[in-house]
């Protein structure tokens, strides 16, 4: 059990370490292959009944430098990305767990926000070279198409982007739907994990449940991270669930353990090394992107497309590669290209009236973008004309590239 601790210890900080997308397949792979491992550790222990599985979570050691490693760890996390910071209650609660003394704690605490501090640095550094980072969303769009950039050199500046202050308007936007958000959520796990992990992960739950209130412990750390971004407003919050998949190593460690003892050497190795291979099976045609170049083929397609002088709109996946050929590679610099995301609450309305009154070509750029319009815009100023539809890979739907007009003009 030695080796099982350290390995689900470390995790228990690494794991927060994930950003919040990347590739489903690659994290339910390394997901199961710690479990394996954990219940491979198990049943080579000494005396594998020993009831101490409540040591699964937090430090491996009581010494201090555990905990302060621990505290660095966690600085590292919040630092890659600042959502991270929804496991503290967690790691709180491993904290008092083990018994750590409360100054050691204390300071621990104050180890991660220098961690976090220091690395804060880089935006001011940044922001004496150029006083724009859109590409990092600190600015912003007005009514009159001029641009607010945050003054990442102050410290509200800085407090501004580690809060996520440029997406607040999508925190918990669907919470007036959390029974539906939630059983999507169930859905994405069920569909990932091909139902047995979701199925053997609920046995392990129970079966942690028996010692000492680890479940508690372990639903501070996956709780709250899966709650928030079910309920996120962002379309593609689907592919931010990696930790949420990763914390999910320990009740699917212990339902392997379960599965294991109950049915014997035979059957539990059978699952543990099927399992893998079965997700790998049906998820690998999907994600396999080796080859795959439509990303940019598409962008260069649109900007062919573009009248001079166009104004793209868009959000995250149809606008960015189109962004990329813009800004990097100086692709079309007659048109301008607009993230939907950084424009001020209330000002994209005024200003797409304003640039079509002036006789402006305004395009957008895929389905999502014009889903992500104020739909006051589409009923009273603005009506669309689908300009192309581009192919894409075989089973996904067509990229669509819209034209907006005033609807006083075009019959």
């Amino acid at each position: 059990m030695c080796g099982t601790r350290r390995l689900c210890s470390g995790g228990a900080f690494v794991t927060p370490s994930f950003g919040g997308s990347g590739s489903g397949l690659v994290r339910v792979l390394v997901l199961l292959c710690v479990a394996g491992g954990l219940v491979c550790r198990d049943l080579r222990a000494a005396n594998p009944r020993r009831r101490d599985l409540w040591l699964y979570v937090g430090a491996p050691q009581r010494k201090p430098d555990a905990a302060l490693g621990a505290g660095v760890a966690f600085g590292i996390c919040v630092a890659i990305h600042p959502v991270n910071a929804v496991f503290a209650p967690g790691i709180v609660a491993i904290y008092l767990a083990r018994r750590i003394p409360i100054p050691v704690a204390l300071i621990a605490g104050g180890v991660a926000v220098l961690v976090v501090g220091v690395t804060a640095l880089y935006f001011p550094i940044r922001y004496a070279v150029s006083d724009s980072l859109a590409l990092n969303l600190s600015e912003a769009y007005t009514a009159d198409g001029s641009v607010t950039c945050i003054p990442l050199n102050t410290l509200a500046g800085i407090l501004w982007m580690l809060s996520g202050r440029q997406f607040d308007w999508l925190f918990f936007e669907s919470a007036p739907f959390l029974p539906t958000a939630l059983a999507q959520t169930a859905v994405n796990f069920f569909r990932g994990l091909i139902g047995i992990g979701v199925v053997l992960g609920g046995v392990g739950l129970v079966e942690l449940g028996r010692r000492r209130g680890l479940v508690i412990v372990w639903g501070l750390l996956f709780v709250p991270y899966t709650l928030f971004f079910a309920t996120y407003g962002a379309v593609d919050r689907s592919l931010m669930f990696g930790p949420a998949y990763l914390l999910w190593i320990l009740p699917l460690g212990a339902g392997f353990k379960w599965l294991y003892d109950a049915f014997g050497r035979r059957w539990g190795t059978g699952v543990l090394i099927a399992l893998p291979l079965i997700i790998l099976a049906v998820h690998l045609p999907r994600l396999n992107l080796s080859g795959e170049t439509s990303v940019r083929t598409n962008a260069e397609a649109i900007l062919n497309i573009a009248p001079a002088d166009a104004h793209l709109f868009g959000i995250w996946t149809g606008i960015t590669p189109i962004e990329y050929l813009h800004i990097v590679e100086g692709v079309r610099p007659d048109v301008t290209v607009y993230n939907l995301y950084q424009f001020e609450t209330g000002a994209l309305p005024q200003y797409l009236t304003r640039l079509a009154d002036q006789g402006e070509p305004l395009l957008l750029v895929d389905s999502q973008a014009l889903n992500a319009l104020p739909p006051e815009v589409l009923t009273t100023t603005l009506r669309v004309i689908t300009l192309a539809e581009i192919p894409t890979r075989i089973g996904e739907p067509r990229l669509m590239l819209f034209l907006l007009v005033p609807r006083y003009g075009i019959e």
